[in-house]
């Protein structure tokens, strides 16, 4: 599914925890999809233009990413963040879902899945910020930038010199071929968190409030008698999420099977490489379903 049409399935839920832009796609079993920092529900487009001839697909943009608004006052750690997915599913009225996480919103969906284990009929995680690993050192820079408040006025600048965007110190990192990023792309992502200076000040505050261990640390206990099915697929060659932390993942959590490592794909191979991720998904949601 390209772009252009999968911005036409937008929708607007009116949360208690404020707007929250998703879209719908499909019928069948739920699944929520969750993306992390930078990026927007776009990144699961192709995953979705196949999975939704089985299943019900919904992908959310979290608060100040793509189309949901971000007020000020808001509150971006990561077990606030995975309240704003219960009252997402309270206010489109679904009770239970696969859930499929990647980079921090893997570390949201690990918050979730410890607090409501009972909404989930299965759970995935890629690619994903866990406890020890938050934010991974190749980002803990820009993290810091955004502490000191000195991330946002340069950051700004992407929007116009989109080659800098697409730098493997940039956005681009996250792809093992940073040509299959288009410009189009590029803008869907980046100019709702950082097309002004306004919102990307915002965006800094997110980046230092969001990328913080306690959360994960407090879910830890929880997660450690989480027996739900969950599939852990990584892309190998990533340079923020190490194969290691698949592998502590999957010694974590009990209902986890081995992980499942998918070469030359990186960060977002949700994107990228989506015929490699598709299989394993499928695989993964019809057995739990079964």
């Amino acid at each position: 599914m390209d772009l252009k049409e999968f911005t036409t399935h937008y929708r607007t839920a009116r949360t208690p925890v404020g707007e929250i832009a998703y879209v719908d796609i499909g019928s069948g079993p739920v699944v929520l999809f969750v993306h992390g920092v930078s990026v927007n529900s776009a990144l699961w487009r192709r995953v979705i233009g196949t999975v939704s001839a089985e299943f019900r697909c919904l992908a959310i943009d979290l608060p100040l990413h793509g189309r949901s608004p971000a007020r000020s006052d808001h509150n971006y750690s990561l077990s606030r963040l995975a309240d704003g997915l219960s009252a997402f599913l309270d206010t489109i009225g679904v009770n239970s879902v696969h859930l499929v996480g990647n980079d921090s919103g893997g570390a949201i969906c690990q918050v979730f899945a410890a607090a409501n284990w009972q909404r989930l009929r299965s759970l995935v995680l890629t690619n994903s910020d866990t406890r020890g690993n938050i934010p991974p050192p190749a980002f803990a820079r820009t993290v810091e930038l955004a502490r000191q408040g000195r991330m946002a006025a340069s950051a700004t600048r992407w929007i116009d010199n989109l080659e800098l965007a697409r730098s493997s110190r940039n956005i681009g990192g996250g792809y093992r071929d940073p040509k299959h990023l288009t410009d189009e792309t590029i803008r869907h992502f980046l100019t709702p968190i950082l097309g002004n200076e306004v919102v990307a000040r915002e965006f800094e505050r997110f980046l230092v409030m969001a990328l913080r261990e306690e959360d994960l640390i407090v879910a830890e206990p929880s997660l450690r008698q989480l027996h739900v099915p969950t599939a852990i697929i990584w892309a190998a060659n990533d340079i923020y999420f190490a194969p290691e932390w698949a592998e502590w993942l999957a010694r974590l959590i009990p209902g986890a099977g081995p992980p499942i490592f998918i070469d030359d794909a990186a960060l977002y191979f949700p994107d990228e490489r989506s015929e490699a991720l598709v299989p394993h998904l499928l695989q993964h949601w019809r057995g739990a379903d079964a």
